[in-house]
């Protein structure tokens, strides 16, 4: 099951959730909301059987601005393996959200974060049947709104952002990371479950891991990878 945007400068295309029966061959349009609105991410919860959550997004970029709001953002999930589905309303704002990011708890598999651009940070114990608000933060739809959960400590998630935010008290407060001699722009971040002091973190400028949770950062010059911001030519052969 995979969850596709559809395309960033126009209307229609292909937009909503989509699944394969067949290792990826042939896909079918399982969700759809309408031709402004596309799917970011689609989760399968990791302890029930055919429960699947997916975040709708409506966006549109232009030239001279960027929409990253409107009534087709939302929360859905199926409790058939993405046959039919239901949007998720209790608890959550109404009218205009924008990105939307999910995170499961793999160490409580009952509590679920959720993000919602220009509203806050939400939480759920109950597999998402219901939510609470738990924080005003949020980041940007335009290169953020991810949320990840820590693997071994339920009440312990990330947000990217610029500059990286994590949670310690359950999604109740947010602050910054520790980021000194590392690079901002973060966009993802990986845990190690048998050691989570040790983490690696991809961002603008390459990529960087911790052994002492974020205390000192180490910086992978070897691999050729990095944000070029522009390139020119001149009319040289």
């Amino acid at each position: 099951m995979v969850a596709a945007y559809g395309p960033l400068w126009s209307a229609g295309g292909e937009r909503g959730v989509y699944k394969s029966e067949d290792g990826g061959a042939n896909w079918r349009l399982v969700k759809s909301v309408n031709e402004h609105t596309g799917f970011n991410e689609v989760h399968y919860h990791p302890t029930v059987k055919g429960l699947v959550f997916a975040t709708a997004h409506q966006r549109r970029r232009h030239v001279w601005t960027h929409l990253s709001s409107g009534p087709g953002s939302g929360l859905y999930r199926s409790f058939d393996d993405g046959e039919n589905w239901e949007e998720v309303t209790s608890g959550l704002p109404g009218g205009d959200k924008g990105r939307l990011s999910l995170a499961i708890s793999p160490a409580d598999p009952d509590r679920m974060y959720l993000m919602v651009e220009g509203h806050g940070t939400y939480i759920s114990t109950d597999r998402g049947a219901s939510w609470n608000m738990g924080s005003d933060h949020y980041t940007s739809g335009n290169y953020y709104v991810e949320l990840i959960a820590h693997p071994t400590d339920p009440v312990t998630v990330y947000s990217m952002d610029t500059w990286a935010h994590w949670s310690i008290d359950g999604g109740k407060t947010f602050k910054r990371m520790p980021e000194a001699m590392k690079h901002v722009d973060n966009h993802c971040i990986w845990i190690n479950p048998n050691n989570p002091d040790h983490i690696r973190m991809g961002c603008d400028g390459g990529f960087y891991q911790t052994y002492d949770n974020a205390a000192n950062w180490l910086f992978s010059g070897n691999l050729p990878i990095t944000q070029f911001y522009r390139v020119s030519t001149d009319n040289a052969t």
